[in-house]
C-alpha cells in the first residue's frame, strides 16, 4: 500500500504555517523552489559550491514534511527550511561534510526524545526525520537543481523522483527523475517502475514514499507530486488591490493584475505582481491559462466590467470566484445574468464566494486582504478556516504511514466516513425508499455476515476512516444486529446509526454498550394517519416514544425528514417546534431520484422553500458548518434544538464528500448516485486482497452526484438515472 503525504512550504527568515491537510491535490507552494532556484543561480555566479537538504522520509510527528528543502552554500548561506529551526544547525554541518567530501549522505534525527539534547534544544517533535544531502555537481547533466528548474519552467503537475537508502553505508542516489507528463528526464539509468511511479502520481495527483529495487537492491524513493503555483488573477486596480497583491506574493502566488483604465494598471503600482495589463472586460480572460489553481477575485468597483468577467469565468471550471461588495450585489448580478438568457446553475454559484472573504471583521483594505488571501487558502485545502483552537484531532497529519492514498480521490477528498447497508429488509414500507409491497428481499447468504462486516470495516479504519454509520433497510431488523454492534464498537471509531426507531426499546442496551453517539430517525410526518398512509405500517407512537427514549438516554439524536410537495410540506414548522424545548436536529431532505420511487422534480420542496416558510413565523440563524456536513445547519433564537436542510438537489456538497457507501449484499458504492459499484464481499470470501479494489473504486468517483446529472434538477430524466432503489443501497 502506498502512503500519501502533503507539506507546507517555509520560506527562509518567516514563520511555517503547520500543515494541517490532507488529500492528493493540495497546493505545494513553490516559493521556496523558486528561493531555492534563485539562490542556486547566484552561488554558481559568484563560483560557490552548494549541497541540497531534503526531508525525504517522517515517522511519527514533524514540523516539516517529505519534500521541504534547504540549500546550502560553502559559506554558510541558508535557503530554505527543513525544519521549525531546530535542525538547521546541524543540517548545515552535515551539507558542508557533503560538499567537502562531495558525496551524497542521509542523516537520520531522533526528535521525538524531550530529554535529547543532540541539537541543543529539547525538540520534543515526537518524530524520526530523514534527511538526504546531495552534492550539487554544476558539471553533472540533470543534476537535483537542473531537475527542480524543470518543475518551475512551466505551469504544469509536476513530479520529481528521489532514491535513498536508510542502510548505513549505502548508495544514496538522491534527486534522479522529473516529469510534468509532457518531458520524462532522469539523471541516470532509471528502472522502468519508477517511470510508470513517477506517471502514476501525475495522474492520481498524488505523492508517496515506496520501496523500489535499484542496481539490484532494495531501496526507498519519496515521489513528490508538484502542482503550479497558486494563480490569483484580479479584476481591478483600484487602492485597495494593493495589500491583496502583496500579501499574495508573500506567499509566492504569481499574481495578474488587469483593469480597464490606463491610470491604475501599471507595473509601477504593482511591482510584485507577475503580470498587470489594461485590458477591456471583454477581453479580460485572453492569454489567461485557467486551472484547477487559478483563483479570481473581482474588485473594479464597476458593476458592468464585474459583470462581464463573471460571465466568461463562469464559463471556465476554476474552483474559486470572490466578488467584492455586499450580497445584493451578487444578487443582482446573477438576476441580470439570468435576464441575458445565462442562468447560473448550482454548480456554479457553488464557485462564487461573495461577499469576498473570511468573516475575521476585516475593515481597512489591508484586513480584507487578508481576509481574502486566508479564504483562497481554505479552499484550496478544502476547510472551513476555523481556529484551531477547536480542532480535536492532532494538528499534523499522522505521519507513520502518511494519509492514507486507498481513501483519497482524484479530487483530493479524503472519505473517512463509511456508511454500511446491514439489511435491505425493513419493518416499514416506506413508498419512497421502497419500490413494492412485494419486494424480494436479498437472501441471508447473500448479505455480510458479521465476522465479513467486521474485517471489511476494519480495513477501512486502518486506512483512516473515522466513522461508521448504521443503516438498512432498517438496521435494527437483523436478528445478529447486537454481535455486529459489538464488534464495530470495538474498532475505536465513531460509531452511529440511521434508523426508523421502532426496535429501540429493545436494543437500547446494546447501542449504550457499543458507544453509539449519535441515532438518526426517519419519521417524515408528526401525524399518524399520515404515517400510515406513508410506511404502510401503524407504528407512530412507538417512534416518538423511541426518540424520548434516547433523549433521556444522553444521545445525540436527528430526526430525518424526506419533504414532498403536496405530502408533508405544510408539516414544517411543526417539525420546527419540536426544536423548541427538544434537544434535537431536524434535517429537512429534499426528495432524491432513486430506481422505483416514482420522482418527479415538481415534488421537491427546495432549501429556499423550506427557509421561507420558517421564515414566516420565525427569525432564523445560519449556525457554523461542520466540515463535510451534508445539512446547512440554522437556529431559531431561545429554542433548544436546531434545524437542517440536506439540499441534495438544489445545492450539492459533493466538492467536501467525505462518504463511501457498503451496500448490505458487500458492494461498494463511491457516491449515492453513482451508476457502478465494485462487488467485495465476493472477492473477500474468495480470499482475494480488497484493498485494491477499494482505492480504484474510490479513484473512480465523480466530481458531482456521480457523474449522473448536473445543473437544474428540473431537468433531470429519470428514465436515464441507472442506479438501484433507496433501500438497496442504504439511507
Amino acid at each position: 500500500m502506498q502512503h500519501s503525504f502533503l507539506s507546507v512550504k517555509l520560506f527562509d527568515k518567516e514563520i511555517e504555517i503547520p500543515d494541517h491537510r490532507q488529500g492528493k491535490a493540495a497546493n505545494v507552494f513553490m516559493k521556496e523552489i523558486n528561493d531555492i532556484i534563485r539562490a542556486y543561480h547566484k552561488a554558481e555566479a559568484e563560483g560557490k559550491k552548494t549541497a541540497l537538504a531534503t526531508v525525504v522520509k517522517v515517522e511519527g510527528s514533524s514540523y516539516r514534511q517529505p519534500g521541504a528543502r534547504m540549500l546550502v552554500t560553502e559559506d554558510g548561506e541558508l535557503t530554505g527550511a527543513v525544519s521549525g529551526g531546530c535542525l538547521e544547525g546541524d543540517a548545515l554541518k552535515k551539507a558542508l561534510l557533503a560538499i567537502h567530501q562531495q558525496q551524497n549522505k542521509l542523516i537520520t534525527y531522533d526528535t521525538s526524545n524531550d530529554e535529547d539534547s543532540d541539537f541543543g534544544v529539547q525538540l520534543g517533535c515526537n518524530g524520526i526525520v530523514h534527511i538526504l544531502f546531495e552534492y550539487i555537481d554544476p558539471a553533472s547533466e540533470n543534476h537535483p537543481l537542473d531537475l527542480l528548474a524543470k518543475v518551475a519552467g512551466e505551469r504544469r503537475d509536476s513530479a520529481i523522483a528521489c532514491l535513498f537508502s536508510l542502510k548505513r553505508g549505502s548508495l544514496q542516489p538522491g534527486t534522479v527523475m522529473f516529469s510534468n507528463g509532457k518531458q520524462l528526464i532522469s539523471s541516470g539509468n532509471m528502472t522502468n517502475a519508477l517511470s510508470r511511479d513517477i506517471q502514476s502520481a501525475l495522474e492520481n495527483r498524488n505523492s508517496s514514499v515506496k520501496n523500489t529495487e535499484y542496481e539490484s537492491k532494495e531501496y526507498q524513493v519519496l515521489i513528490e507530486y508538484i502542482p503550479p503555483a497558486v494563480s490569483l488573477v484580479i479584476a481591478g486596480a483600484g487602492n485597495d488591490a494593493k495589500p491583496l497583491v502583496e500579501i499574495a506574493s508573500v506567499l509566492g502566488w504569481e499574481i495578474t493584475v488587469r483593469d480597464g483604465r490606463h491610470t491604475h494598471a501599471t507595473v509601477k503600482r504593482f511591482p510584485l505582481a507577475k503580470t498587470v495589463k489594461v485590458a477591456a472586460a471583454e477581453e479580460f480572460l485572453e492569454g489567461i491559462a485557467i486551472d484547477d489553481y487559478t483563483f479570481f477575485v473581482l474588485m473594479t468597483h464597476n458593476y458592468r466590467y464585474d459583470l462581464t468577467v463573471l460571465k466568461n469565468i463562469l464559463g471556465h471550471d476554476n474552483r474559486y470566484i470572490g466578488t467584492l461588495g455586499p450580497k445584493t450585489k451578487l444578487v443582482r448580478m446573477i438576476g441580470d445574468l439570468e435576464k441575458e438568457d445565462y442562468p447560473v446553475t448550482p454548480e456554479q454559484r457553488e464557485r462564487i464566494y461573495g461577499p469576498v472573504g473570511l468573516d475575521i471583521g476585516a475593515e481597512s483594505a489591508e484586513e480584507i486582504a487578508l481576509s481574502i488571501v486566508a479564504e483562497i487558502k481554505a479552499v484550496l485545502e478544502n476547510k472551513k478556516g476555523n481556529s484551531l483552537k477547536y480542532k480535536t484531532e492532532k494538528i499534523h497529519s499522522a505521519t507513520t504511514g502518511y494519509p492514507h492514498d486507498m481513501i483519497t480521490d482524484t479530487f483530493g477528498r479524503i472519505h473517512d466516513y463509511l456508511r454500511i447497508s446491514l439489511t435491505d429488509n425493513c419493518n416499514l414500507r416506506c413508498f419512497y425508499c421502497m419500490p413494492d409491497e412485494k419486494y424480494a428481499f436479498a437472501p441471508a447468504s447473500k448479505l455480510m455476515q458479521p465476522d465479513e462486516i467486521e474485517t471489511i470495516a476494519a480495513l477501512f479504519v486502518s486506512e483512516g476512516v473515522k466513522k461508521i454509520r448504521l443503516t438498512g433497510g432498517e438496521p435494527l431488523v437483523r436478528k445478529d444486529a447486537p454481535l455486529i454492534l459489538e464488534k464495530l464498537g470495538n474498532l475505536g471509531i465513531e460509531l452511529a446509526m440511521t434508523t426508523n426507531g421502532v426496535r429501540i426499546k429493545e436494543l437500547l442496551p446494546n447501542l449504550i454498550s457499543a458507544k453509539v453517539k449519535t441515532v438518526n430517525i426517519s419519521l417524515d410526518t408528526l401525524n399518524a394517519e399520515k404515517f400510515k398512509t406513508i410506511t404502510r405500517r401503524d407504528v407512530f407512537q412507538t417512534v416518538r416514544e423511541s426518540i424520548d427514549l434516547l433523549i433521556e438516554n444522553n444521545f445525540k439524536v436527528k430526526i430525518n425528514c424526506v419533504l414532498m410537495k403536496g405530502l408533508n410540506d405544510n408539516e414544517i414548522l411543526d417539525f420546527i417546534n419540536i426544536t423548541k424545548d427538544s434537544p434535537v436536529e431536524v434535517r429537512f431532505i429534499e426528495f432524491m431520484p432513486f430506481s422505483g420511487n416514482r420522482w418527479t422534480s415538481n415534488q421537491v420542496f427546495t432549501l429556499e422553500e423550506i427557509l421561507t416558510e420558517v421564515q414566516t413565523k420565525h427569525r432564523v440563524i445560519a449556525l457554523d458548518h461542520e466540515p463535510h456536513d451534508t445539512a446547512k445547519r440554522f437556529k431559531i433564537p431561545g429554542f433548544t434544538g436546531n434545524f437542517a436542510v440536506i439540499s441534495t438537489m438544489t445545492a450539492p456538497f459533493c466538492s467536501s464528500c467525505n462518504r463511501i457507501r457498503l451496500t448490505a449484499d458487500g458492494k461498494l458504492k463511491n457516491c449515492l448516485f453513482s451508476k457502478g459499484e465494485t462487488d467485495l464481499l465476493s472477492a473477500l470470501r474468495r480470499g482475494e486482497d480488497i484493498a485494491p479494489l477499494i482505492e480504484t473504486t474510490i479513484l473512480s468517483k465523480a466530481k458531482a452526484l456521480g457523474g449522473q446529472f448536473s445543473g437544474l434538477f428540473q431537468d433531470i430524466d429519470t428514465a436515464k438515472i441507472e442506479n438501484r432503489s433507496m433501500i438497496t443501497i442504504g439511507g
